[in-house]
C-alpha cells in the first residue's frame, strides 16, 4: 500500500460493556498465590486497591470460591481493561500455537518469539525475532486496537567455559552459573574475537532493514486475522473484524501533516532559507559573533609524539576552519607525550595546563580507539575531561583514527563542538514573540555501572533556543530525586527566571521528561514550589517524551525512508513525530492530565524545533536539546565522578559552556 502506514490495527468489537468480576487487593503475595492456584484465570490489578478477573478461555470457569463481584465495565470508561484483555487474548492464540511468550515487566508490551535462528553461519552466537504485540486505545477517535513490531534478540549458545576456551575474556561480563548474557558489550567483545563483526552486521541490516520489518508486521496482521474465531475476548465480546489502512484513518483519525523546519537566525538575526548551516554560517557569521571578534582563543593540543605529523595536518585545517566559518582565531600550544600511557596524559595535564598561571580556553586531546574503550580510572580520556573540568576549562577528545580519514563534514562537526564548548552560541531559531516568558526545562536519566537509575536536570533554555546558565543538578538518584528537584526548580525560578523580569507576572514552564510523571515525584515539587510564587501567574505543561513504545511508521511499505517532521496526532494529549528520516520510530509525545497548559500542537512544534538546536553536530538531532543535553550531562558527571578527587561542585566553574557535547 502506497502512502504513510502507522502499525496501528483498529479492533472492531461486537459489544463494548464487558462483564468480568472484582474482588480486593490484599497483598502482592496474595496476588502471585490468586495466579497460581487459578491458571486458566486472568487476574490483574488496578488502580491499587481492585483486582479484576476473567477467564483466559471459552471452556474456563469462574472460580466460585473466589467470592467475587460481578461489574460490567464499558469501553470509554475503562479502557485499560479492555487493551489487557485484547493483548492477552491474542497473546494466548500464539501461545496455544506453540510460541514462547514473555511479557515485559515495565510495560504493557508481550514479546512472541521465534523459533527461527537467522544467524546459522556465526557459531556460538543464536539470533531471533521477537514480535511485539500491545494494544492502544484512542478516547478521542474511540478506536481500540493492537500495534505490531519486532527487534531482535541475541543469545550465546556456548557456555562461560567455551566463550573463555575460544580466547573471550568473561571476566568483567554479566553472567549466571552457566551462561553470559548477550548484552551489548559482551555481544561486541564476542564479535570481534571470532572475526564475525562485519558478518553480524549485514545480517541484522538485512532483516531490520524497513520493508523487511514492514512484511513481518502484515504476514502477522494476516495470521491474527485469519484466526479470529480462535481469540476469546469474552463470553459476550468477540472480535467482529480487525483491519489495516493507510494514514488517516476513517474520519479523518490519526490525521497528520508536516511541520516546518524552524528558520536560523544568526548574528544581527538575519536568516536565511535554501542554504547548508554551515554556509549560512560563513555568510551571516554567527550569532555570538561579536564575543570572539576581538579575541584570540588559546587552544592547548596533548597529542602522542609519534603522531605529531598527522596532528599537524589536522590543527591546520582546525585553525582554517574556525576562522573562515565561526571567525575565531586559535593560537595552539602543542605538548607531546612520548607514550599513549594515562600517566603520561596526567603529567602533562598537570604540568603544562593546570600548574600554569596563562590557563587555556579549551584542551584538545587526541587519543587511540582503544584508550577511549578502557576502564574510567585508567582511561585518559576521563581523567583528563574530569581534571579540566575542575579547572573551568572544557576539552575536545579527538581519536587519531578519526584525525587520519578527515573529512570536511567530521572538520564541521569539531569546530561546531569546540565554539559551543568555549561560550559561543553559532544560531538560535524563530523569534516569535510571545505574550507570557517562557521557559524548557529538561529531565532525563542514565544508569550507572551498577544499573540504578539516576537523572540528569538541564539548564534552562527560553522560548527561543537560548540557554539560561543555571546551577545544575547535574545528577540524583531516585530516593532524592522529588527533593533534589524541587531544591533545583525554586533555585532557578528566584535566581534566573525573574531576574530583570520584576514587571512581567506571567510565566509559563514546559518541562520535557523521559518517564512519566507521577503526584509522588514531579507534580508534588512542582506544586510546592509554584505556591511559593503565589504573586505570579505560572501555567505549566509536563509533557513525557518516549521512545520506548511499540508504534512504528513506514513510508511506501517501508521501501522509502521517513520524512522527518511528520506529526500524527493519535489522541487528544498524544502525538507522534519522526525526527529521523533513517528510523522507523518515532517519538511518542504525551502531554500530562495534570497540566495547567495542555496546547498539544504549540508543544510538538517546539519540540521539533528544538531538534535544530543541537551544536553537536550541522545535521539536525533525533532527541530534542532538552531530552539529549540532560542525559549527556548525567552519563557523563556518573563516569567521571569514578575519578579521585573529583567532586560534583567543580561543575560550577564551568557551567556557562557546553563542556559536556
Amino acid at each position: 500500500m502506497k502512502g504513510t502506514f502507522l502499525n496501528f490495527f483498529e479492533c472492531k468489537l461486537d459489544n463494548n460493556i464487558i462483564e468480568v468480576y472484582s474482588i480486593d487487593y490484599i497483598d502482592k503475595k496474595n496476588l502471585e498465590e490468586l495466579r497460581e492456584k487459578y491458571p486458566d484465570i486472568f487476574f490483574y490489578r488496578f488502580e491499587g486497591d481492585k483486582i479484576y478477573y476473567w477467564k483466559k478461555r471459552n471452556d474456563s470457569d469462574i472460580p466460585i470460591d473466589l467470592k467475587g463481584i460481578c461489574v460490567h465495565l464499558s469501553l470509554d470508561d475503562y479502557p485499560q481493561i479492555f487493551r489487557v484483555i485484547l493483548t492477552n487474548s491474542i497473546a494466548e492464540l500464539f501461545k496455544n500455537n506453540g510460541a514462547l511468550i514473555h511479557k515485559n515487566r515495565y510495560s504493557s508490551t508481550f514479546e512472541i518469539e521465534s523459533n527461527n535462528n537467522v544467524t546459522k553461519t556465526i557459531e556460538g552466537l543464536e539470533v531471533k525475532k521477537l514480535l511485539l504485540l500491545d494494544s492502544y486505545y484512542s478516547k478521542e477517535n474511540k478506536m481500540i486496537g493492537i500495534t505490531l513490531s519486532f527487534k531482535t534478540k541475541n543469545i550465546f549458545r556456548w557456555t562461560s567455559e567455551e566463550l573463555s576456551q575460544h580466547g573471550i575474556d568473561i571476566q568483567d561480563l554479566s553472567k549466571d552459573n552457566e551462561n553470559v548474557f548477550c548484552n551489548k558489550k559482551a555481544l561486541t567483545r564476542f564479535l570481534e574475537c571470532t572475526n564475525n563483526t562485519e558478518k553480524y552486521k549485514r545480517i541484522i541490516c538485512e532483516i531490520n532493514s524497513f520493508d523487511e520489518q514492514y512484511k513481518t508486521i502484515i504476514k502477522t496482521y494476516s495470521y491474527i486475522k485469519n484466526h479470529l474465531s480462535e481469540i476469546f475476548i469474552s463470553d459476550n465480546i468477540h472480535i467482529s473484524s480487525i483491519s489495516l489502512n493507510n494514514l488517516p484513518y476513517r474520519n479523518n483519525a490519526f490525521n497528520m501533516e508536516n511541520l516546518q523546519t524552524p528558520n536560523h537566525y544568526y548574528y544581527s538575526d538575519k536568516t536565511q532559507k535554501g542554504k547548508y548551516y554551515n554556509d549560512a554560517l560563513k555568510e551571516l557569521k554567527p550569532y555570538t559573533f561579536e564575543l570572539f571578534s576581538t579575541k584570540k582563543i588559546k587552544c592547548a593540543v596533548i597529542c602522542p609524539k609519534k603522531y605529531e605529523g598527522t596532528e599537524e595536518v589536522f590543527s591546520v585545517k582546525l585553525k582554517r576552519k574556525l576562522k573562515e566559518v565561526f571567525y575565531v582565531d586559535v593560537e595552539f600550544n602543542k605538548y607531546y607525550i612520548d607514550n599513549i600511557n594515562i600517566e603520561d596524559y596526567k603529567n602533562s595535564v598537570y604540568e603544562n595546563i593546570i600548574n600554569k598561571i596563562e590557563k587555556p580556553d579549551i584542551v584538545i586531546i587526541i587519543l587511540e580507539e582503544k584508550q577511549k574503550k578502557l576502564n574510567v580510572k585508567q582511561s585518559p580520556y576521563y581523567y583528563s575531561k574530569a581534571k579540566l573540568i575542575g579547572q573551568g576549562i572544557p576539552s575536545q577528545e579527538i581519536l587519531i583514527e578519526r584525525i587520519k580519514d578527515i573529512n570536511d563534514f567530521i572538520l564541521n562537526n569539531i569546530s561546531l563542538n569546540i565554539y559551543a564548548k568555549i561560550g559561543g552560541t553559532a544560531w538560535t531559531i524563530e523569534k516569535i514573540e510571545r505574550e507570557k516568558q517562557e521557559f524548557i526545562i529538561g529531565i532525563s536519566s542514565c544508569y550507572d555501572r551498577f544499573q540504578n537509575k539516576i537523572f540528569g536536570v538541564s539548564q534552562i533554555f527560553e522560548y527561543n533556543g537560548n540557554y539560561i546558565v543555571t546551577d545544575c543538578t547535574p545528577l540524583t538518584n531516585m530516593k532524592d530525586y522529588e527533593e533534589a528537584f524541587e531544591r533545583y526548580l525554586e533555585s532557578t525560578l528566584r535566581n534566573e527566571l525573574f531576574r530583570g523580569n520584576q514587571n512581567k507576572k506571567e510565566f509559563r514552564l514546559i518541562f520535557h521528561i523521559n518517564k512519566a510523571p507521577s503526584n509522588k515525584y514531579e507534580i508534588k515539587a512542582i506544586n510546592n514550589v509554584l505556591n511559593k510564587f503565589k504573586g505570579y501567574n505560572i501555567s505549566y505543561a509536563i509533557v513525557h517524551l518516549n521512545y520506548n513504545h511499540n508504534f512504528r511508521v513506514f513510508n511506501n511499505e517501508g521501501k522509502e525512508n521517513n520524512r522527518k517532521g511528520l506529526y500524527i496526532n493519535i489522541d487528544e494529549n498524544k502525538t507522534l513525530l519522526t525526527l529521523s528520516d533513517k528510523s522507523i520510530n518515532p517519538l511518542l509525545i504525551d502531554v500530562d492530565n495534570r497540566s495547567t497548559f495542555k496546547d498539544k500542537d504549540y508543544i510538538t512544534k517546539q519540540i521539533y524545533w528544538f531538534c535544530h538546536l543541537s551544536f553537536r553536530s550541522f545535521i539536525p538531532s533525533k532527541r530534542t536539546v532538552t531530552m539529549q543535553y540532560p542525559y549527556l550531562i548525567s552519563k557523563l558527571t556518573n563516569e567521571i565522578k569514578q575519578i579521585d578527587g573529583w567532586d560534583y561542585e567543580l561543575l560550577k566553574g564551568i557551567g556557562d559552556k557546553l563542556w559536556f557535547l
